[in-house]
């Protein structure tokens, strides 16, 4: 399943109608993940009468906060999904362990609504603290309906020699709407304290078998996609659809054809609709795992 693009859709996003930034970050909780600061964000469907009964964890990158899930959020809460971005306070080998934190006190009842079934989806190097969560508390995937990757690190493909360059570089382009302009903002910020953890962080995760760790996942019913993105230069193309066809996870491209390693920030309205499709995938990979094998 492979998409063509439109144009960007930067201008719908200075409409006051459309993400509210003050709303936003008045809704940012903290939440004690053993002795780290976790925010996270609970953000509603936005019609009443539209719910799909399901919750999107959304978990970054490393150099990513809440302001870099705040547009992609708000147009899947436009297709009746709660949703509820997260920020690691500072990249490192806790952050799994931020993810289990969030997936915890959703089920606890502390943040979302606990009787929905819970998607997660992990950007870039999120998708490894999402496998390295999931491995280590397989506890937590009986109640959780799937996992959606978009350019996920740790497959193969990575050039961290041009990473940060290249991802703030893509930030920066066009930054036409202030979400973009903040999220450039909190990149920067980010990386600044985070300092050699970051590069500590993409060295330990080399060190991750994403192969061995998506396989298992998807042993215990838990179905994983994955979404790669055409002109991605932190993740090249070629090495990461080889390493997503060891794993046997199925994927498409960005409907965008231009979006690079952050097109839920760029073209936050199209990967949207490539999210939700993804998740309609996953709800009839889970019925087909009830009855007859599926392949694919």
């Amino acid at each position: 399943m492979v998409y063509e693009a439109s144009s960007p859709i930067f201008s719908r996003y200075d409409d006051a109608s459309m993400l509210d930034r003050d709303d936003f970050t008045s809704k940012v909780r903290v939440l004690e993940v053993d002795d780290r600061a976790v925010r996270c964000v609970e953000m509603r469907p936005r019609e009443q009468g539209h719910h799909e009964q399901k919750t999107v964890l959304l978990t970054p990158g490393f150099l990513c906060g809440l302001s870099n899930m705040a547009l992609l959020g708000h147009e899947l809460t436009r297709y009746g999904f709660e949703v509820i971005p997260l920020a690691h306070t500072k990249p490192g080998k806790d952050s799994a362990d931020d993810v289990r934190g969030v997936i915890e006190a959703f089920y606890a009842g502390k943040i979302g609504t606990p009787s929905n079934r819970l998607v997660l989806f992990a950007h870039s190097l999120g998708a490894i603290n999402t496998k390295q969560c999931l491995t280590r508390y397989p506890e937590l995937m009986d109640g959780i309906d799937g996992v959606v990757e978009l350019a996920p690190a740790g497959y193969g493909g990575v050039t961290p020699s041009g990473a940060l360059a290249s991802v703030l570089s893509e930030l920066s382009h066009r930054p036409d709407t202030q979400v973009a302009r903040d999220a450039v903002k909190d990149a920067i910020r980010y990386t600044r304290a985070s300092g050699w953890q970051i590069i500590g962080r993409a060295i330990e995760a080399k060190t991750i078998n994403m192969v061995a760790a998506t396989r298992e996942i998807m042993e215990n019913n838990v179905p994983v996609s994955a979404l790669v993105a055409r002109n991605d230069k932190v993740i090249r193309r070629n090495g990461l659809t080889r390493g997503l066809g060891a794993a046997a996870v199925p994927y498409t491209y960005v409907s965008t054809a231009h979006a690079g390693h952050n097109p839920h920030l760029m073209f936050a309205e199209q990967t949207a609709q490539d999210v939700v499709a993804h998740i309609l995938s996953l709800d009839m990979r889970n019925s087909a795992a009830l009855g007859e094998k599926q392949v694919y």
